[in-house]
């Protein structure tokens, strides 16, 4: 094996440690929101995923796992309208961001195609909780 080949081995591992940790934030999080606390706490869950989710979307681009980087993408957009108070998540948009979090564990370990039809419902959610 190249020494090219071991290092981008190495990375793709760290990259799935530090996905592991992210996706942990978003779910805590979510499940958080998903109680309905008190809205310091509602912020604070927000914040957190914003930032999860923002990160994994780099590191996801760094190791050309584009498919986890778009599902980043949306769920950024997501947290981004909620972090400016626009809208709150509903019962069904909750379902759409689990599978989400559920379809990036998938993804960490293959190169598959991932599902745009996903990424297009959070796109949905995110315009409902703009307009």
């Amino acid at each position: 094996m190249s020494s090219e080949h071991d290092f981008n081995l190495r990375l793709l591992e760290v990259f799935r440690t530090e996905a592991r940790e992210h996706r942990w934030v978003i779910l805590s999080a979510l499940q958080e929101l998903e109680k309905g606390t008190d809205t310091e706490h509602e912020a604070d869950a927000v914040e957190k995923s914003f930032r999860a989710a923002h990160t994994l979307k780099g590191a996801a681009r760094a190791v050309n796992k584009t498919r986890i980087a778009d599902l980043c993408q949306s769920l950024e957009g997501i947290f981004s309208q909620l972090k400016k108070r626009h809208g709150r998540l509903g019962k069904e948009m909750f379902g759409a961001l689990y599978e989400a979090i559920e379809s990036i564990e998938k993804l960490e370990a293959a190169d598959g195609d991932g599902d745009s039809e996903l990424v297009s419902r959070l796109n949905e959610i995110r315009g409902a909780l703009d307009g």
